[in-house]
């Protein structure tokens, strides 16, 4: 019974430290993870530590059995079960500093979406030649976008900014956590370096992939033009550690074999969709030319109209859920108690600390990496200016006639829309100011307490919530040369949003107090980028 008994007190302490710890590295075409069950199964070193120590031993050296085993009640003679009272339980967690450790940490620095744009924004999609004859184009772009290293905050692309995972105060008391636990049990034999293996996991990042097609539509007149874009493509997210991130990794834990390995990144650490994105129509007016200038004046509207044609591709879907479940410290010290010790329950055992840590991982993945093909159902609408000034108005050579320098503004106004968003609760300190863990009338009412507190450290909860976007401003600008039949263009582009509000959460108001509402809240988006292209002309006697 003993050594069962801090297999399992183990367990929840030195995982919650490490939740990421499974998580290993990708190449530069797919991601690959560790072993999870590897990490629970370096327990069964630290259980056969006790396998050579007798109860009596146990007493003389620890005095810690009778803790174990006064206020224990036999359920089940035949099967052995039998239940550590609530207080007992409470007070071992005390003594190994637990309580203090789950009331003053957080784990959640943010919990915001990552900042993005839409693919309809990219100046890459502007036409590629600066002029066309009048009439009718019709025609696509084949499009692969990759961002590296998503940004958490403004300032940082490494999780340890948005989730506290090598924070110093936490590690500092983990530590002393582990050491109290040492101290408790004197033949315990961990030695997982969490400072070291928590500094891996801060690097953490998110990559995405965009790749398909951007269809187009325009019609050039006389006076007025008219434009539609519609994406097709392919959007996949995966959390991403290096090479060099992912060996420490595998040396402190091991690693599945390979089919286990990508079976595993697949369930929980990427996620994909393909189908089509929203619709941009753009039209303009001429209200000014002449030798050297054409500035065109018009309007630009989004209408949502994503939709996935394929989800799970590469990866899976995370919903963004809105129960919350609650970590089960006495069903835990309960299966530490049946004696003998049975596959059966070491697999229940097993499998609950298992799929609470996954699942507190899933809805970190709906957050961060499972996201719409567009704006997120919000309608925008705004203005447009484009300009078309002629070189050759200023330097009088023959090959300034094939230079123009052409710039676009634009500000788009993003109306309100509801959107799916998961929050974390704010930490209860009152809640355990006010406790009397000491009490032992009320230690089943403080042990579900402390369940429920540990569940909120690690799982976030999903809201509809109606959000109003900041609206959007782009100034992009290039030098173009169109000869016959090759061309080429290279400029530069701002592109900036303001912040979003979050107005309405649609959950009761007893609710919503507890939700700590301003780490949802997106940091300010900007992007500027040079960029170029190559064009060749074909003429054909229709087109």
């Amino acid at each position: 019974m003993v050594k069962h008994y801090r297999h399992v007190i183990l367990t929840p302490l030195l995982v919650a430290c490490v939740v990421f710890s499974h998580t290993i590295a990708a190449d530069d075409s797919s991601i690959v993870f560790g072993n999870t069950h590897r990490f629970l199964e370096r327990f069964d070193e630290v259980e056969a530590g006790f396998s050579a120590c007798e109860p009596e031993d146990f007493i003389e050296n620890l005095n810690v059995l009778d803790a174990l085993t006064a206020d224990s009640v036999p359920i089940g003679q035949a099967d052995g079960l039998r239940v550590i009272s609530p207080q007992t339980i409470i007070e071992l967690l005390q003594q190994i500093g637990f309580i203090t450790t789950l009331e003053e940490e957080q784990l959640y620095l943010h919990t915001n979406i990552l900042n993005s744009r839409n693919i309809l924004d990219y100046p890459i999609f502007e036409p590629n030649r600066c002029c066309y004859e009048y009439g009718l184009t019709l025609g696509g772009h084949i499009f692969y976008n990759h961002m590296q290293r998503c940004h958490f905050t403004d300032k940082s692309t490494d999780i340890r900014s948005y989730f506290a995972i090598d924070n110093e105060s936490l590690i500092n008391r983990l530590e002393n956590n582990i050491a109290a636990i040492k101290e408790l049990f004197a033949d315990a034999q961990f030695n997982l370096d969490i400072a070291k293996v928590a500094g891996i996991l801060g690097n953490m990042t998110v990559q995405e992939r965009r790749a398909g097609f951007m269809f187009h539509l325009g019609h050039i007149g006389t006076r007025s033009e008219i434009r539609v874009m519609w994406p097709f493509y392919w959007r996949e997210r995966n959390f991403f550690l290096r090479d060099n991130e992912k060996q420490i990794l595998e040396e402190e834990f091991g690693a599945l074999e390979k089919k286990a390995q990508e079976q595993f990144q697949r369930d929980h650490f990427i996620s994909d969709q393909l189908g089509f994105g929203d619709i941009r129509f753009e039209g303009a007016f001429r209200v000014y030319w002449n030798e050297r200038a054409t500035i065109r004046v018009g309007w630009l509207a989004t209408i949502p109209a994503s939709f996935a044609v394929v989800k799970n591709i590469k990866g899976s879907s995370f919903p963004k859920c809105s129960n919350e479940p609650a970590f089960d410290f006495d069903r835990l010290f309960d299966l530490a108690c049946v004696m003998p010790i049975t596959p059966e329950v070491q697999e229940e055992a097993f499998n609950m600390i298992k799929n609470f840590f996954l699942g507190a991982v899933d809805r970190l993945a709906a957050q961060l990496l499972d996201v719409d093909l567009g704006n997120e159902g919000h309608p925008g609408f705004g203005i447009l200016l484009r300009n078309t000034t002629r070189i050759a108005a200023f330097i009088k050579h023959p090959w300034a006639e094939n230079f123009m320098f052409r710039t676009r503004g634009s500000f788009e106004y993003l109306f309100a829309a509801h959107e799916r968003r998961m929050y974390i609760k704010v930490n209860d300190t009152a809640g355990f100011k006010v406790r009397d863990f000491d009490n032992p009338d009320m230690a089943q009412e403080n042990l579900a307490f402390l369940g429920q507190q540990f569940t909120n450290k690690f799982y976030l909860i999903g809201f509809d919530t109606k959000i109003q976007p900041g609206c959007i401003f782009r100034w992009t600008s290039k030098l173009c040369y169109e000869g016959d039949p090759w061309g080429f263009y290279f400029g530069s582009e701002w592109w900036v949003q303001g912040r979003e509000r979050i107005q309405v959460i649609d959950a009761p108001l007893s609710t919503i107090v507890t939700l700590d509402v301003p780490k949802e809240r997106i940091p300010f988006p900007y992007q500027n980028r040079i960029f170029g292209g190559v064009s060749y002309r074909f003429d054909r006697e229709h087109c």
